[in-house]
Parts: C-alpha cells; structure tokens; sequence
C-alpha cells in the first residue's frame, strides 16, 4: 500500500478539493463549456449580476431551480472519494 494510501485510511478527518468536472460526469453541462442548454438558455452576465438581481431576481431564483429539477446520480469519481 502506498504512503499516501496509508496516510488516508490511518486519518479521521479528510477534505478533498475538486473542479467543474467531478460534476459534469454525472451530467449537468460544464458553466463554461461551449454548449450548456440551460445556461444558454438565459441572458448571458445576468444570471448572477447584483445590479441585475435588484432589479428582477426572478431570473436568480429560475436558474438554479432548472439545474437542480434534474435527477444525477453519483458517477465513479464521487464514488470513488466516498
């Protein structure tokens, strides 16, 4: 067994750091990406603009909404780090 494997199992406490990707294996489209239908979707620099926000925060609220209505389920990289 690796060092590194040891030290992991041997802790009680742990903290993983990860990036966009780990989720966009599950299915929701990368933010940044070329193509993302939802956030496509909605006027682009609005959706989480403060001065936008004041004015109609609808938008705000809609968005994540229409993320999260979705059904992902845990792919092999979260998996793996539970």
């Amino acid at each position: 067994m690796g060092k590194a494997i040891r030290m992991i199992k041997e802790s009680k406490h742990a903290a993983v750091l990860t990036g966009a990707g780990i989720s966009t294996l599950s299915g929701p489209a990368d933010f940044r990406g070329e193509y993302n239908p939802i956030r496509d979707k909605y006027p682009h620099g609005k959706i989480f603009d403060i001065d936008y926000f004041r004015k109609d925060p609808q938008l705000f609220y809609d968005f994540p909404r229409e993320v999260l209505a979705r059904e992902y389920r845990p792919n092999i990289a979260r998996l793996a780090l539970k």
